[in-house]
């Protein structure tokens, strides 16, 4: 089942993709093939139960065959990664305050791995 966030974030993503096939159709800039294969690979990748976990793992992606979702991926990665940055940062530095060093390299490593992931 999916959880509220996820389900905002992949409409909102959803919601997106609609309005840039919609301005690159008035505008020439797009078949009408391109913009039903764009769609159903985005409803196709971005199923209603998809975890937000996975979401995370799935938006990155979707530019790689169509890149015209790039102008919808980046925003939302950009933001997931600045949320990702700040709890990790809180993380470590509430280790370091309570004096666990090692806990806080471990985390800090976990971190800068998860962060690599995504790029």
């Amino acid at each position: 089942m999916a959880d509220e966030r996820a389900k905002q974030i992949r409409e909102k993503f959803q919601n997106q993709v609609v309005g840039l096939i919609t301005e690159r159709l008035k505008a020439g800039e797009m078949s009408q093939d391109r913009s039903k294969k764009i769609a159903a690979m985005v409803l196709e990748k971005l199923p209603e139960e998809i975890s937000y976990q996975e979401l995370m793992q799935v938006i990155p992606k979707l530019d790689d065959e169509f890149v015209e979702l790039a102008a919808v991926v980046v925003p939302i990665m950009t933001e997931y990664e600045k949320k990702l940055h700040a709890t990790i940062e809180d993380k470590v530095l509430e280790l370091v305050r309570a004096r666990k060093f090692k806990e806080a390299m471990i985390a800090a490593r976990k971190g800068i791995e998860l962060e690599k992931q995504l790029t």
